[in-house]
């Protein structure tokens, strides 16, 4: 099935590691090689890998639910309604010809700009949003909107300030101490 297993971390049934591609990740080289002489062939390969946290918590806020502009939600981005979101060249732009019509599951605008003040705040690849679009509303008006779903720090919210919303739940601290590895020796294997 192309599937290979991996030894990447020492004495952890528990490790979870993910291969990435940011930038301040530090990558790994190997230079491998198959036959001799004249049949030898080389690959390099190079790769980032860091470790996985399986787990985080996640505050929901009413954005996800917030639409005082009335944007119609068209569901899956793939559906018929759908694709007119972005049908015709429609890019998000701040006129009736190329703002979005409506919204579907990728491209969710539904908040209105005002709500925060200031740029986005330390982006990431888990924040699924991009700055300020065009939505058309249900009458065709066009609203200055930005992304309703989940970010990892809001944008400065006008009398509260950044919030963050996402909180990775971090592995125990205690491997490799003496009670660590005691306690990994009473588990029960099946």
């Amino acid at each position: 099935m192309g599937t290979s297993t991996r030894h990447r971390g020492f004495a952890d049934e528990s490790i979870f590691m993910a291969m990435a591609t940011q930038p301040k990740v530090a990558e790994t080289n190997l230079h491998h090689c198959k036959g001799r002489g004249k049949q030898k062939i080389c690959v390099d390969f190079i790769q980032k890998w860091t470790y996985a946290i399986p787990m985080e918590i996640i505050y929901l806020t009413p954005l996800s639910k917030l639409n005082p502009y009335n944007v119609e939600y068209k569901g899956y981005q793939w559906s018929k309604p759908g694709k007119t979101v972005t049908a015709g060249g429609r890019n998000g732009g701040k006129t009736k010809q190329t703002a979005y019509d409506g919204s579907h599951t990728k491209l969710f605008y539904h908040t209105p700009v005002e709500t925060f003040s200031g740029a986005e705040v330390g982006t990431d690849a888990a924040d699924k949003k991009r700055g300020s679009v065009g939505v058309l509303d249900k009458e065709g008006n066009v609203r200055i909107c930005v992304a309703s779903g989940t970010r990892i720090f809001f944008p400065n919210i006008p009398g509260v300030g950044v919030l963050r919303q996402r909180y990775p739940i971090l592995p125990v601290a205690g491997e490799g101490t003496q009670v660590w590895k005691e306690l990994e020796a009473t588990k029960v294997y099946f």
